[in-house]
């Protein structure tokens, strides 16, 4: 049952950042639509667990209207699994 719950938590995680990734990339910047290679994909999800593992959204580039949903709840960034998360696994 730990094992499961370990790989939901992950599946989680890993389910946010590549949203989040994907509207970074695919928004446009100054009229031009930025691109993201795989380490810079990889930085990104980085940077974001290192966020949830200290409990700091602030560490993230995301807009004052961000919307933060766990299981079509909708909470504010920073609550949820932000509150409960222990520290980074590997991926």
């Amino acid at each position: 049952m730990r094992a499961h719950m370990r790989i939901l938590t992950f599946t989680f995680i890993a389910t946010i950042a590549v949203a989040i990734v994907t509207l970074l990339v695919a928004l446009p910047s100054g009229g031009s639509v930025r691109t993201c290679d795989r380490v810079c994909l990889n930085g990104f999800v980085d940077r974001y667990l290192d966020a949830l593992a200290t409990h700091d959204p602030g560490r993230l580039p995301v807009t004052r209207d961000v919307r933060f949903t766990e299981n079509g709840q909708r909470l504010e960034l920073g609550d949820g699994l932000w509150n409960t998360m222990a520290g980074e696994g590997g991926y």
